[in-house]
């Protein structure tokens, strides 16, 4: 299809028919790009699109297993460092200013880390 270059504003364009952007699936937001003195409009990615329906076809097919057999679990974390809790307090504890004029017994924490 050929169209002309307009003018819109202080910057120029074209008309995009609505049947291509259909077609495409272009919506409000594009990439634009030069490649060999051709302008290429592409859609924007999205990231991580289509990763829930991979992460799905890899546990069907039962490759979603650990690769690194020999890191820690999970329960060797909270036995090493306490329940993943009271390390989170003593934490949120420390990064007080006050940390030091108060006993860390008495510390009150927001309610999201009861």
């Amino acid at each position: 299809m050929r169209t002309r270059i307009i003018r819109i504003g202080s910057s120029q364009g074209v008309r995009i028919p609505k049947l291509y952007l259909q077609q495409t699936g272009f919506e409000e937001e594009v990439e634009l790009d030069v490649r060999d003195n051709t302008i290429v409009i592409s859609p924007v990615g999205r990231p991580r699109q289509g990763w829930a329906e991979s992460f799905q076809r890899m546990a069907e097919q039962g490759d979603d297993q650990l690769l690194d057999k020999s890191s820690a679990s999970q329960a060797s974390w909270d036995e090493a460092s306490g329940s993943g809790s009271q390390a989170l307090r003593r934490s949120f504890d420390q990064s007080r200013p006050d940390y030091r004029e108060r006993n860390q017994e008495d510390a009150t924490l927001p309610d999201y880390f009861a």
